[in-house]
């Protein structure tokens, strides 16, 4: 088996604030396409 990445060590919980802003544009960006596609492509 072939290892690709060795001994990662990444501060997850150090950059939850990024992830959880991340994920909530994701989210409003997600909900207005579905919103905009319900009210014009009807």
């Amino acid at each position: 088996m072939v290892r690709l990445f060795h001994d990662v060590k990444i501060d997850w919980l150090g950059k939850r604030r990024f992830f959880i802003g991340l994920s909530i544009m994701l989210l409003l960006a997600g909900m207005g396409m579905a919103l905009y596609r319900h009210k014009f492509h009807w």
